[in-house]
């Protein structure tokens, strides 16, 4: 995540649920920090970030909108929106055995078959 001056760029959008941390970089001249808030979340927000200056934050995010606000910047008024998926979960019943069949996929078209 970038934060510079009256921007915040997200690098990665597409998040699950889960333990997640944020590292900012901050290119602006001036002081600036990351607040998130959402589901779960109360006073999740960096350190102030000088100039050049980086700052990581973890949190946990659970399926949900989140907001994410520069409070030193534009304040509230220049957010991001993250939509927080639920995480994947695979699960599978049975034992160790493996069945392994030989098959063929069928043809996705039919197309003549040419011969010279």
């Amino acid at each position: 995540m970038t934060l510079a001056n009256g921007t915040l760029r997200i690098s990665n959008a597409n998040l699950e649920a889960g333990l997640t941390t944020f590292v900012v970089v901050n290119k602006a001249k001036g002081h600036h920090a990351l607040a998130i808030s959402g589901p779960g979340l109360k006073n999740a927000q960096t350190p102030k970030i000088g100039p050049g200056g980086t700052a990581s934050l973890t949190v946990r995010l659970k399926a949900g909108a989140y907001t994410l606000a520069d409070p030193f910047g534009n304040g509230f008024f220049d957010v991001k929106y993250l939509d927080i998926a639920p995480a994947a979960v695979e699960t599978a019943r049975g034992n160790s055995s493996v069945v392994n069949t030989s098959t063929v996929p069928a043809a996705m078209c039919s197309t003549p078959e040419i011969n010279p």
